[in-house]
């Protein structure tokens, strides 16, 4: 029974990867439009969806790991947002981040998405706003022992990597003089 449920997890999680690429509103990342919609962009809140309480350890605590990030992002020159900064900046721009996970026995299987949502008009009506994800990255499926969580947060850790890469490449630091 514990071997049928461990299938099903891995399943579930796996389709769910699948389906948040497939579900997603941007394009691919790296695609010119992706690119586009971040050049200019100031600076990014970031909102990181609630870890699951199972892997709230000092490696995957929620506020530690949005922490991490938000200095990670500042350090790379990429201004972070704070709320009420992120609702007075057009478009009211932040990186999403979600670990989806599910246990059975000793290991977790999970995937890591990461998507910039900015506010956008739509074409068919400019009196509609709507929040959309304009940029997304490659995302990550798999699965990792428990004795080994702090592998996801090092997952983590390269998909926020894959956004800054992508910043820095729509907005070029410029050159010192």
């Amino acid at each position: 029974m514990k071997n049928i449920r461990f299938w099903v997890v891995c399943v579930v999680v796996i389709v769910l990867g699948l389906c948040a690429g497939t579900l997603v509103n941007g394009a691919k990342a790296g695609d010119k439009a992706e690119k586009s919609s971040l050049t200019g962009l100031k600076g990014v809140h970031v909102v990181l969806e609630r870890i699951d309480s199972q892997l709230n350890s000092a490696v995957l605590e929620t506020r530690s790991v949005e922490r991490d990030v938000e200095v990670t992002i500042a350090a790379a020159g990429i201004k972070v947002l704070d709320k009420d900064e992120m609702l007075q900046t057009p478009g009211m721009p932040y990186l999403y981040i979600n670990l989806n996970t599910a246990k059975s026995g000793m290991v977790y299987a999970y995937h890591i998405q990461i998507e910039l949502k900015q506010g956008a008009y739509l074409e068919r009506d400019p009196n509609i706003f709507v929040t959309s994800t304009t940029w997304s990255g490659n995302g990550l499926t798999g699965m990792v022992a428990m004795s080994e969580v702090d592998t996801m947060r090092n997952y983590l850790d390269d998909s926020v990597a894959e956004f800054i890469r992508a910043y820095l490449a729509a907005n070029p630091p410029e050159a010192k003089k």
